[in-house]
């Protein structure tokens, strides 16, 4: 029997209330998002994430957004990475809703209908704990990403 997209995000946001359990599940309309308040642990702080899941799921990515705090500041107060847009550095791509970031989490290429909101939202925390440390360090969100990559292998 075919899993029907209503029925495949039921499934993915009974998944997403056990591992983010912040993550709730609305639909604004006809258009399903998970939202909700994300904490770090490196910096302590929390942001909130709204996952944006397009008519074409699973075939087409969401997307994520950080939409709160709305603008997300640079090292040593440099300016904002939201000023970026899309940003290889920052992985980044073009703003969201009323210019917020979102977030690099795959690649459209390496997207496919396997993909979940559940694997996104991993990306989203990494990304979010990577945030914090360049914001502690200086380093570009890209080398601490690449870096925790490398110590994987």
């Amino acid at each position: 029997m075919a899993l029907t997209v209503s029925n495949r995000l039921a499934f993915e946001a009974q998944v997403m209330a056990n591992y983010f359990p912040y993550m709730s599940f609305y639909t604004w309309d006809d258009l399903p998002y998970f939202k909700g308040d994300c904490p770090t642990t490196s910096g302590g702080k929390r942001f909130e994430i709204k996952l944006s899941i397009p008519r074409d799921y699973p075939d087409e990515m969401p997307k994520a957004y950080v939409m709160d705090p709305i603008s997300l500041r640079k090292y040593d107060y440099r300016g904002y990475i939201n000023s970026l847009g899309s940003s290889h550095e920052y992985h980044t791509r073009s703003n969201g809703p009323r210019g917020c970031v979102q977030i690099c989490h795959f690649s459209e290429s390496m997207w496919d209908s396997s993909q979940t909101c559940i694997g996104v939202m991993v990306k989203v925390c990494l990304w979010l704990e990577a945030y914090c440390t360049y914001l502690a360090t200086g380093i570009s969100i890209n080398n601490i990403l690449k870096e925790w990559m490398r110590r994987q292998s």
